[in-house]
């Protein structure tokens, strides 16, 4: 949860300036994607609380937060969530649906689903039939620019993420199997990315950018954990939303509408992952985790109470029995003692167990915690840094990222900051030194060529030759490779 608290920065203060005049809001996330991607998690626990013919919380209560976040998304105008919530929406009427025990349950629901037809018709026809409330320039206007058949099969985003999927793609088919790595798609892409646009006219048709996630989280999960992780991952989901389906018709009504609703909170992220990166954000990530945990002990804890409930009703039907044949049992009562002996030696056992696996777990956690604390405080110290940075200090900038570094010694961007400013006071050598360690953890598009520069500035000039035939290929703008390729031939002359 500390996440949007920690990226709220200058940078996204202009971000924020530029986004009011879009009408686009983002909370505290510094970014409208980042915000729509988490907001959509506790909006469709929300729908499925309310869908709920069960009384879970205050109905007004929930009517006001429905609205108030369902506007906040609306307002970000991110495509990807805004889909995720309208497929959602039907899912959690069916699975209301399917557990409804009665016709009469039944039909309630087809209503609701009736009543989300009428409101998608109704929605479409705001959007896109002309009328003075969506002209351009107005909140339904700038939506309805975001939405038509145009912008989503030509737009700029779209034929920016069809290039990413392509060589995505390219990743996968060289390490189809076990792929990658995990967390490795940022530092492995580059080379994908400088290959696809090369090949004939890309470099025209596509809008180039640098990609650290491949906006579909499925493709990135295949090119950094393999065809194996990918199934496994699916595998987990497929499982979960099987039990949900075997469970929900025997869950109370309030059980199921908690279970149902933390369930609509996993498909809207799995609907978003198809478009965007949910599951590379640690609010996202979290809540995620924490819907489909929760939700899965839900349906444990309602198979537990049910099973306790028949246990105390054959109990009080064992001792009606009992009283009638009290003498007949008599002669096996030495017996039951032997074996409740036996059951309390087991239940020591298991009691001794647990104490183990509860201690096994606290460490695992430690030690979980420890690995994560300590990327995210050298990331802490980046930040710090690069405050420095453009105040111009660089002498103390350099110090906050040491000590960042001893943080998180894998920590490339910082290697690659504590270079650059090196170079710039002319100390190429020690530049050096920091630009191929930063080269060993992060594939930053232009070090290449500042490794070149550095090289070209001591005379070297074999070994400048590769980084800067590898500057080319990473060139965003078309226009800026000819300099650099004027520099190589220069060079080989």
């Amino acid at each position: 949860m500390l996440y949007p608290f920690f990226w709220l920065d200058h940078y996204y203060i202009i971000l924020f300036l530029n986004n009011i005049a879009r009408n686009q809001v983002f909370g505290l996330f510094g970014n409208v994607n980042y915000f729509a991607e988490f907001i959509i998690l506790p909006l469709a626990l929300s729908l499925g609380l309310f869908l709920s013919r069960e009384k879970i919380f205050n109905r007004i209560f929930l009517l006001i937060a429905l609205i108030i976040m369902g506007i906040a998304l609306l307002l970000t105008f991110t495509r990807g969530s805004l889909l995720a919530i309208v497929v959602t929406i039907p899912v959690l009427i069916f699975f209301y649906y399917k557990s409804a025990a009665s016709e009469l349950g039944k039909k309630h629901y087809r209503r609701f689903a009736f009543y989300f037809l009428i409101l998608v018709i109704v929605a479409a026809a705001l959007v896109y039939i002309p009328h003075p409330l969506n002209q351009k320039g107005s909140t339904l206007g700038n939506l309805r620019e975001r939405v038509t058949i145009e912008s989503i099969t030509s737009g700029s985003s779209t034929l920016r993420r069809m290039a990413i999927w392509k060589f995505t793609w390219m990743m996968i088919e060289e390490r189809p199997l076990l792929g990658s790595g995990i967390g490795t798609y940022g530092y492995q892409s580059l080379p994908y990315q400088a290959e696809f646009f090369a090949q004939g006219n890309n470099r025209d048709i596509y809008p180039h950018g640098f990609a650290v996630q491949a906006h579909n989280e499925y493709l990135q999960m295949w090119a950094e954990m393999g065809i194996i992780g990918l199934l496994l991952f699916l595998g987990i989901i497929f499982t979960y939303y099987r039990n949900i389906f075997i469970n929900f018709r025997k869950m109370a009504e309030k059980d199921k509408a908690i279970t149902i609703g933390l369930a609509g909170g996993v498909t809207a992220v799995l609907v978003d992952a198809l478009f965007g990166f949910p599951l590379q954000l640690a609010a996202s990530l979290s809540l995620f985790w924490i819907f489909l945990g929760l939700s899965s002990a839900q349906i444990n804890l309602s198979q537990l109470f049910g099973e306790a409930e028949i246990s105390q009703k054959k109990i009080k039907k064992g001792k009606s029995i009992n009283t009638k044949v009290k003498v007949k049992n008599n002669a096996v009562n030495q017996a039951d003692k032997e074996k409740e002996l036996k059951l309390s030696n087991l239940s020591t056992g298991n009691k001794i167990k647990r104490i183990f696996l509860s201690i096994l777990v606290v460490a695992l956690m430690v030690v979980v915690i420890s690995f994560l604390v300590r990327p995210f405080m050298a990331r802490v110290y980046w930040y710090h840094g690069n405050q420095q940075m453009v105040k111009g200090n660089y002498q103390e900038a350099i110090k906050i990222y040491e000590k960042g570094l001893k943080w998180n010694p894998w920590q490339g961007e910082m290697y690659y900051d504590i270079g650059n400013i090196l170079a710039k006071e002319g100390l190429n050598t020690p530049a050096l030194e920091y630009l191929h360690r930063a080269e060993k953890y992060v594939d930053h598009h232009n070090l290449p060529q500042n490794i070149a520069a550095a090289y070209l500035k001591k005379g070297e000039i074999e070994k400048a030759i590769p980084y800067l035939e590898k500057a080319i290929k990473y060139q965003q703008k078309k226009e800026d490779l000819l300099p650099l390729q004027l520099q190589l031939g220069n060079l080989y002359l």
